[in-house]
This record gives C-alpha cells, sequence and structure tokens, in this order.
C-alpha cells in the first residue's frame, strides 16, 4: 500500500459485502454530519480525514473496497478523483468536473455565460490591481469585485471611484476560499433579491432527471447572510426561468446530488450567479 500522511487514518466500520459501503474523504463538520446521515441510512461508512497522493488514495481504496466515495471538495484535490470516477467498480461524488468548477468561479462562469448561453451580469477578470483598474476604466462603475473562488459575499466589494481599485483587490485576494489571485468584476444590475434554487439531479432506466426545491431567499449584510428563508416567491415567468437555467448548469456538470444554484431576481427577469 502506498505511503500515506498521519492524518491519513480511515475511521469507522471497515465495508462488510452485505451492506452499502461509503467512503467519505474529509475531516469538516459536513463530512461529520454526511457520515451520520449514511449511518442512518444502514450504510457502512469509513471517514478518510486526508491522504498523501492520488496513488495513496487508489491503494486505500482497492484494500476498502467502498461501492461509494464522497469526497469534500473543499478539502481534496480534484485531480486525486479524476483516476477514480473512470473505475467501474465505484461512484464518485461529486463528478471531478462539479469539484473542480465549484472551487473554480472563473471556469463556471465561463461554462454558463460562453458555453451554454446563460443569462449573467456583464461580468470581467483581473490578475492583479492593474488589470483590474483597467477593467473598471473600461466598464466603468459602480463594479462588484469578488474573489473567483469564494463563499457568497466573502472578499467581496462594490468599487464607486479609481481610488477604490486596489482596497477592493486587496480585500478579494485576502478573502478568497483559494489563494487563486484574480477576482471577477461585474456590472451592478438592479436585482429585487438573490435565491438559491436546490437541484436535485438523478439518474434513473429512463435517463437522467432533475427536480426542485423551493427557492430560498437570503438578506445579506456586509458579506454575510443574516436570514434565509423558504420559500422565497418568486413570479411564475421568473420561476420557470430560474429552473430552467438550474436545470442546463447542473446537466451540463453531470452526476447525481444536490446542486445549489445562486440566482439574481428582477421582476421577471433572471441572472445565473
Amino acid at each position: 500500500m502506498a505511503d500515506m500522511t498521519d492524518d491519513d487514518a480511515v475511521t469507522g466500520p471497515t465495508a462488510s459485502r452485505g451492506a452499502v459501503s461509503v467512503m467519505l474523504l474529509g475531516a469538516s463538520d459536513l463530512t461529520g454530519e454526511l457520515a451520520s446521515a449514511f449511518r442512518h441510512l444502514g450504510a457502512d461508512v469509513a471517514t478518510v480525514p486526508g491522504y498523501s497522493d492520488a496513488a495513496g488514495l487508489t491503494a486505500l481504496i482497492d484494500e476498502s473496497r467502498p461501492d461509494f466515495v464522497v469526497a469534500d471538495t473543499s478539502a481534496v484535490a480534484t485531480d486525486a478523483l479524476v483516476g477514480l470516477a473512470e473505475r467501474d467498480d465505484l461512484e464518485v461524488f461529486p463528478t471531478p468536473r462539479t469539484a473542480r468548477l465549484s472551487l473554480d468561479g472563473e471556469g463556471l462562469r465561463r461554462l454558463a455565460a460562453d458555453e451554454l448561453g446563460l443569462p449573467t451580469a456583464p461580468f470581467w477578470f483581473a490578475g492583479s490591481a492593474q488589470e483590474l483598474g483597467a477593467v473598471a476604466q473600461h466598464a466603468g462603475f459602480p463594479l462588484v469585485v469578488k474573489p473567483v473562488a469564494a463563499v457568497p459575499g466573502e472578499g467581496e466589494s462594490v468599487l464607486l471611484r479609481p481610488d477604490d481599485v486596489e482596497p477592493a483587490w486587496r480585500r478579494a485576494v485576502a478573502g478568497g476560499a483559494l489563494s487563486m489571485k484574480r477576482v471577477i468584476a461585474e456590472s451592478v444590475v438592479e436585482v429585487d433579491f438573490a435565491v438559491t434554487l436546490l437541484t436535485v439531479r438523478t439518474v434513473g432506466a429512463a435517463g437522467p432527471s432533475v427536480s426542485f426545491c423551493e427557492p430560498i431567499g437570503h438578506h445579506r449584510g456586509d458579506g454575510d447572510t443574516l436570514e434565509s428563508w423558504q420559500p422565497q416567491q418568486l413570479s411564475p415567468a421568473a420561476l420557470d426561468a430560474a429552473k430552467s437555467i438550474a436545470a442546463r448548469i447542473v446537466n451540463s456538470l453531470g452526476g447525481r446530488g444536490v446542486f445549489a444554484v445562486d440566482l439574481l431576481v428582477h421582476g421577471d427577469e433572471v441572472y445565473f450567479s
């Protein structure tokens, strides 16, 4: 078996062949909640807090033989999942492509806008304060600036004048989930509210299908979510548009599971966020 770090200890029972077995990769609070949920469903669960490389992880899976591998994508290198996803003897969640794009706001935005043609606020990317200044000069003010990889509101600023560029750049690159040193700048579009549409993608005998939960509304202040509620009422036209956008992005990502699709709503108009 390949070498692993001291943090690579597997916790939980070794899967018996009579039960569905799940290997969880990660050590976050979410990982613990998932482990508890899977055990309540009768699955054998093993958790792997960390590992040294893809070879070590592959050797561990060859030994443990789980039916499913579920990765906490904030803690797991997505390239380690690629080889696993190609195997016929297990399923990997989320798919490597989904895992990569969930941490790559630039790639996700280009997929949505350039490849799928989904409506978005006008946007640009910058890799330095100087590039951000050039974007602001071209696009005009106001602009919303945020890291390409961050939770909603994290490291976000609104540019109102040229003097705001340097502080916004510093805040964005310091506030992102990953040190990617790239930011996205968006034109400010008029919106009534932001919503999250939980979208469930399943694959059955008839092929893939998607279903939706009621929209979740948010109230944010200074970058943090102050409150959320469900359902957020949308007009019939806006709800149809939201479902169409969510279905298109989720089907493009593929796989199975629950996807949280963030959207901006203004009347009957909906933008992918």
